[in-house]
């Protein structure tokens, strides 16, 4: 029994949309700041889910600005987490504890030949709860199991799933059309298992 599998990418909801929007890093000034950085300050993301990373910035424009004849060093920190000497500076935010944190940037500025100078910038951001409810509901698995041969559905075919993440497996047979169908999947790269034929179909999502 060879199968051909058409595999169709799984749909995802705005919700992982928004989070590949942070990682794009489209940076937006904290909600609170502070300091004579503080307004050239750019986040990632103003609330970040516990567990993800965010990413903090100077605006590209000042620093080219003030990096004409001079050398700049950055040293950036959030307590709670290892301070950081680039550029940008990405928290990881498994160890903070939910709620508000606050990131403070120096910036030290050495014109060629000259004098050292120092100047700070502080931001706020903040760390919310993993929102399970949410991240279950965002995708679903639809995938069509059509026999190489014949050219029709394979129905009642056993199958089981297995996530990434380490969910539970979900396990289930294709219905009438050859459908397996899945709701309220986690967002996780999958792989499903067709028992009898010993085909695995390997599905990241977001590719």
């Amino acid at each position: 029994g060879s199968v051909n599998i058409d595999v169709k990418p799984a749909t995802t909801a705005t919700t992982s949309t928004l989070s590949n929007v942070a990682e794009q890093n489209i940076a937006q000034t904290p909600t609170k700041f502070g300091n004579e950085l503080g307004q050239y300050l750019r986040v990632s993301t103003a609330k970040v889910e516990k567990g993800k990373t965010i990413t903090f910035s100077l605006d590209p424009a000042f620093i080219e600005q003030e990096g004409q004849n001079a050398k700049l060093t950055y040293y950036w920190s959030v307590p709670g987490h290892k301070a950081g000497r680039k550029s940008s500076y990405v928290v990881d935010t498994t160890a903070l504890d939910k709620g508000s944190h606050r990131v403070q940037v120096a910036m030290y500025k050495t014109p060629n030949g000259g004098t050292r100078v120092a100047s700070n910038g502080w931001g706020m951001f903040e760390v919310v709860a993993k929102d399970s409810s949410q991240n279950s509901l965002i995708t679903y698995i639809e995938q069509q199991i059509i026999d190489a041969e014949t050219n029709k559905p394979v129905s009642g075919l056993p199958y089981s799933i297995s996530f990434d993440d380490g969910s539970p497996i979900r396990k289930g047979k294709t219905d009438n059309e050859g459908f397996i169908f899945e709701e309220q999947v986690p967002e996780s790269p999958y792989y499903i298992v067709l028992d009898d034929f010993n085909v695995q179909i390997i599905n990241n999502q977001e590719s």
